[in-house]
C-alpha cells in the first residue's frame, strides 16, 4: 500500500542518516589517531632532544626526568610511558646515533698515504662532530658495560669501512685481515684522542688538536 511504501522510505532514508553519521565518525576518528600518532611522534623527538641537551650540558645523572619534560615541553609521564623511564631515553638516543644513515663514500685517493692522512682527518672530524654525544654517554659506559658494548657498534663498523677502502691498495696486500683490521682501528683511536678527547676533555685549543693529527698521519703513512 501507499502507506506501506511511504514508511519503507521513510526507515530508509532513517537508516542512511544513521549511516551518514556513523561514516563520518569514523572518519572523524580515524583523523584524530592519525593526529595523536603524529603528536606523539613530535614528543618523542622533543623529549629526545631535550634529553640528548640536558645530558651533554649537566650529566646524565644529574639531569631529572622533570627537567626533560620541562624543556621538551611535554608531561613527565610520558617518559616512562614512550621510553620506560630516563634509561630508556638514553639507549634511545644511542640507538638513533648507530642507525645513522653513513655519508656517501669519497672516491679512493691517489696513493694509500694520501688515503691514512685523509682517514684520519676525517676520523677527527667524525669525533668532534659527535662530541656531544660523546660527552653524554662516555661517563656511562665506565658505569655500564651493556651500553659500552651497544656504543662499540659505531667505531667497529667505521674501522671495518676503513679496512676495506685500504685493501684496495697493493702496498696493503701482504698485510693479514687482522693486521689490517688492528691499523684500522688505530686511525679510530687517533680520532677519537685529537677529535674528542683532547679538544674537548682536555681543553686543548682544536687547531693544535688538528696539527698533531695531522703529523700522527704523516707518520702512519710511513709504514708503507
Amino acid at each position: 500500500t501507499y502507506q506501506d511504501k511511504q514508511c519503507f522510505g521513510e526507515t530508509m532514508n532513517l537508516l542512511g542518516g544513521h549511516s551518514r553519521i556513523s561514516q563520518q565518525r569514523s572518519a572523524k576518528n580515524k583523523k584524530n589517531r592519525t593526529l595523536r600518532v603524529r603528536n606523539r611522534g613530535a614528543r618523542e623527538r622533543a623529549l629526545i632532544e631535550a634529553a640528548a641537551k640536558l645530558f651533554a650540558d649537566q650529566g646524565y645523572e644529574h639531569t631529572t626526568t622533570r627537567e626533560i619534560a620541562a624543556k621538551a615541553g611535554c608531561a613527565e609521564g610520558l617518559i616512562s610511558r614512550y621510553f620506560k623511564g630516563k634509561s630508556g631515553l638514553l639507549r634511545t638516543i644511542v640507538e638513533s646515533q648507530i642507525a645513522q644513515k653513513p655519508s656517501a663514500p669519497v672516491p679512493l685517493s691517489p696513493t694509500i698515504q694520501e688515503e691514512i692522512r685523509r682517514l684520519l682527518e676525517e676520523e677527527v672530524q667524525h669525533l668532534w662532530d659527535d662530541r656531544e654525544f660523546l660527552k653524554t654517554v662516555t661517563p656511562q659506559m665506565l658505569l655500564n658495560p651493556t651500553l659500552g658494548r651497544q656504543i662499540s657498534q659505531i667505531p667497529d663498523r667505521r674501522a671495518v669501512k676503513i679496512a676495506e677502502r685500504l685493501r684496495n691498495y697493493k702496498e696493503a696486500a701482504g698485510l693479514s685481515g687482522d693486521e689490517l683490521n688492528a691499523f684500522a682501528t688505530s686511525i679510530i683511536g687517533l680520532g677519537f684522542l685529537f677529535g674528542f678527547w683532547r679538544p674537548v676533555t682536555l681543553g686543548q685549543e682544536r687547531e693544535a688538536s688538528k696539527k698533531m693529527a695531522v703529523s700522527m698521519g704523516a707518520i702512519l703513512s710511513r709504514a708503507f
